[in-house]
């Protein structure tokens, strides 16, 4: 916990004690709001947190929402500039905060009951009920511990268990005859509503002893909030009494936010509110996502309308394409009057441009840069729709994709102190963090290892892979206890998954799962960690760890040559004396140096061309990519691509889960396209740690030429290559002052100051 001043002096304010619900594990929801005189030449900025979400209004307009999603130690404080939304007189601060149940105070598992979920399983509630924490620098008095602050309990929402996504927030139902309309502007008569209880104070105290929620700064930029409107034009939509018809809204690509929805009208009605990311068959098979043949089926929320202006603002994050409006009224007409999304997500701004060489290139950038738009939120997220959680082997890809589109690394900093956060006592990382539900698959912890070392290929940065160090030994020590007496990652203790291959059980190689459950792969990607930890370890100044480490990876490698290898069929095998073969034990063959350079040629290709093996889906398309590469060659890396240019007939507007039957149809492990586009079809890439040495190496030989532009921490790479009769011509610019390394043909050219160029090699 970094110690402020400001934390001194503030302290956490929530209901009462005697208003708390009573009656059981429930869901809190409390209005908070704060009368002010201002102006709008006033600078006000606000620190503010909640437990454990908050939506925050100035004046009734959206302002934020958040706070960035913590852990137990970490409650993270968000900064906000009210500056923009204030006007000349009274004032409204308003903040509507959502308090969840931690998981083990359900009373039954939810497939079992009624009563609503914990709550969206990537935050990591406490169950202290509303709670709210705001200072304000420069007007103290307008801060969560002085007075003026009104608090009310909201009656208005009853919240059920989401049977189409458990892993996020529940479905909100809200009876506007219980909602203090008008709660959030000035001319509020909240005479009767409570005054907060001041708790607990924000600072720990002179023995060290940690408040309930230590609080730290923010560590990524706010959220962007923008408007969006349904491409799908609504008009007023006047429904007559004793009438149940539905509309279906489509915003045209999918969306991150707040659902918004205002009607007039209609007591006794109900609308219901079911978003979707596409439509879906009868059977539930997804083909056109845009096809209205189909059906809309997925979350939904309710508002029952009390006569007057009803408005339905949804307090949790939602993806969604299309909108389906159910509306039943009773003896009086309703009017939808208007819907639209406030859309959120992290702020990344792309600066790599690539120009096209074939028109599938540019329709497959833009639905990859949206799919990774779509999956940065408070943290990197698998699937916006149905999980919104963390996971390090997609966060690494995600992190890799960042770096190549804005050079941005607050997010990945941000990723790689989670997983360090989530290192449980026995030396593993947990596998989604952060996360109400424990959860591990061992060898995502690895993938941990390797975002150690794009950070710093990025940055440079020592200073973080030495703080690190001690969490990459625990989990590389975790692994070596797994060892079997033939030296090969042994069966692991809870989920060893890998890819969602077809026939695969739970995305389990089989190997995995029989007696012994050794899997080849495992130990590979366990030599590939081992040697990534000794080129950070001795870039760090701790030669003899290093060499430590690669002599176990050097161990392993052996073992798994010696029974893993099968020199009759010239090809790994998943396991030792196994049957099966996957595309994925010779890709990772060929990363962990255990086949050699004459082998690699031999088993990729089998590989690409031996239809019997288990394939790789998209998750695991970047490391097939960089085998091919190793191996020399790049050139049939084309043919990988045919599954994403598919993609395109199907009116998909970002990149599903995989491509067979896809759950989600946005998750970013697939936006391959924004690294493999910049990095090796145009071939910008660092050549040293920090970009110190930038190099210009086009593999895409199949495209007659590519041009375009790359970001680094240096400046902005311009760069073109076409084939000519004598050779391959690259010209462009590049960061003045920068060694720069123009390589192809087997041939390479160095001009030690970087700048503009133009050669044939």
């Amino acid at each position: 916990m970094i110690m402020t001043n400001w934390m001194q002096e503030a302290r956490w304010c929530g209901m009462p004690h005697a208003a708390r619900r009573k009656g059981g594990v429930q869901i809190e929801r409390a209005y908070f709001r704060r009368e002010f005189e201002g102006c709008t030449a006033e600078r006000l900025t606000l620190k503010l947190t909640a437990v454990d979400r908050y939506r925050l209004y100035i004046n009734g307009v959206p302002a934020h929402a958040g706070p960035a999603r913590g852990d137990r130690y970490r409650q993270f404080v968000d900064t906000i500039d009210l500056t923009p939304f204030l006007s000349d007189g009274i004032n409204i601060l308003a903040a509507v905060v959502t308090s969840y149940v931690p998981p083990e105070a359900i009373r039954k598992i939810p497939e079992e009951t009624d009563e609503p979920s914990p709550g969206p399983v990537a935050i990591m509630s406490r169950a202290g009920g509303a709670l709210l924490l705001a200072f304000c620098p420069e007007r103290p008095e307008l801060s969560s511990h002085e007075p003026g602050w009104k608090i009310c309990a909201d009656n208005s929402v009853t919240f059920k268990r989401n049977i189409a996504s458990g892993f996020t927030a529940p479905t909100e139902i809200l009876d506007m005859s219980r909602y203090p309309a008008g709660w959030d502007m000035a001319g509020f008569d909240d005479s009767a509503w409570l005054t907060p209880d001041l708790l607990w104070p924000a600072a720990n105290n002179f023995y060290g002893e940690l408040p309930p929620f230590p609080l730290h700064e923010r560590p990524i930029p706010l959220l962007y909030h923008e408007r969006r409107d349904f491409e799908r034009a609504m008009p007023p939509q006047t429904v007559p009494a004793r009438t149940h018809t539905a509309l279906i809204l489509d915003a045209g690509e999918l969306l991150c936010g707040y659902f918004h929805a205002t009607t007039e009208g209609g007591t006794g009605a109900k609308l219901t509110f079911t978003y979707a990311e596409s439509y879906v068959g009868e059977d539930g098979h997804k083909a056109d996502r845009s096809d209205p043949g189909g059906v809309i089926i997925g979350k939904s929320d309710t508002l029952l309308p009390s006569g007057g202006v009803s408005a339905f603002d949804r307090q949790e994050m939602l993806a969604m394409r299309f909108v389906r409006i159910d509306i039943e009224t009773a003896d009086e007409p309703v009017t939808l009057i208007e819907a639209h999304m406030l859309t959120a997500g992290y702020p990344l701004e792309a600066i790599t441009r690539i120009e096209p060489a074939e028109p599938w290139m540019g329709a497959l950038w833009d639905i990859s840069l949206r799919t990774l738009r779509r999956c940065m939120f408070e943290t990197y997220m698998d699937c916006p729709y149905y999980e919104q959680l963390q996971y390090t082997q997609d966060s690494r890809l995600q992190m890799l994709f960042t770096y190549r589109v804005s050079g941005d690394t607050r997010m990945a900093l941000r990723t790689i102190e989670d997983y360090h956060a989530s290192l449980l006592p026995e030396g593993i990382m947990q596998s989604r963090y952060p996360c109400q539900i424990t959860q591990v698959i061992e060898p995502f912890a690895l993938h941990w290892i390797f975002m150690l070392e794009d950070y710093y290929w990025q940055t440079a940065d020592l200073d973080t892979i030495r703080r690190y160090r001690p969490s990459m030994d625990a989990v590389l020590g975790w692994f070596e206890r797994r060892l079997t007496r033939d030296g090969l990652v042994g069966r692991l203790a809870y989920w060893p998954f890998l890819d969602w291959v077809d026939g695969w059980p739970y995305g389990d190689p089989p190997a995995a799962l029989e007696e012994g459950g050794v899997a080849s792969v495992f130990s590979m990607v366990y030599a590939m960690a081992l040697d990534a930890a000794a080129r950070l370890t001795r870039a760090t100044g701790r030669p003899g760890t290093a060499d430590e480490y690669t002599a176990r990876a050097d161990a392993v490698r052996a073992a798994v040559n010696q029974y893993c290898y099968s020199e009759e069929r010239d090809v790994y095998l998943d396991g030792p004396g196994r049957e099966e073969l996957s595309q994925h034990a010779q890709i990772f063959a060929v990363l962990s140096g255990c086949a050699s350079s004459e082998q690699a040629k031999s088993i990729l290709t089998r590989a690409l061309d031996d239809e019997a093996m288990a394939r790789c889906t998209f998750t695991m398309q970047y490391y097939f990519f960089r085998a091919l590469e190793s191996a020399g060659m790049y050139e049939r890396t084309r043919e990988l691509w045919d599954p994403y240019i598919s993609l395109l007939s199907q009116n998909l507007t970002t990149i599903p889960e995989w491509l067979t039957e896809p759950r989600s149809d946005c998750h970013a492990w697939g936006a391959l396209a924004l690294y493999e586009f910049p990095a090796h079809l145009l071939g910008v890439r660092p050549d040293a740690p920090g970009w110190e040495l930038i190099r210009i190496e086009p593999q895409a030989q199949w495209l007659p030429s590519l041009s375009g532009s790359v970001v680094t921490p240096k400046g902005v790479v311009t760069a073109a290559y076409a084939r000519t009769e004598k050779g391959i011509r690259l010209h462009g610019a590049s960061p003045e002052g920068v060694p720069l390394k123009l390589c192809a043909n087997s041939r390479e050219r160095l001009l030690p100051t970087g700048g503009t160029f133009d050669e044939t090699l």
